[in-house]
């Protein structure tokens, strides 16, 4: 009956009575089918923070890679010693 009103309202009005008939549905099917949903809107709270996470994480390792890479190519000098000539501290 998906799509029907019965299974949109538990009370419907059947044809020729005048008041609503209820239908047979258990609160304990209703308690049970709440904590599913709870649990489910809580599971997706915290996927929704882990995928944010995530894509923060991933932009500051593209951020770090794109600067390696400027380094590697020599487009942006590296912090070594001003003077070429000049011997590091270990020599």
């Amino acid at each position: 009956m998906a799509g029907s009103i019965e299974a949109i309202n538990p009370f419907y009005s059947i044809p020729g009575e005048s008041q609503a008939t209820p239908l047979c549905v258990s609160n304990d099917r209703i308690t049970d089918l709440e904590a599913r949903f709870a649990w489910l809107e809580r599971h997706v709270t915290e996927q929704d923070r882990a995928v944010l996470a995530l894509s923060d994480e991933l932009r500051r390792v593209k951020e770090e890679l794109t600067r390696q890479r400027e380094r590697a190519a020599g487009s942006v000098p590296d912090a070594g010693p001003s003077d070429p000539s000049e011997k590091p501290p270990h020599y």
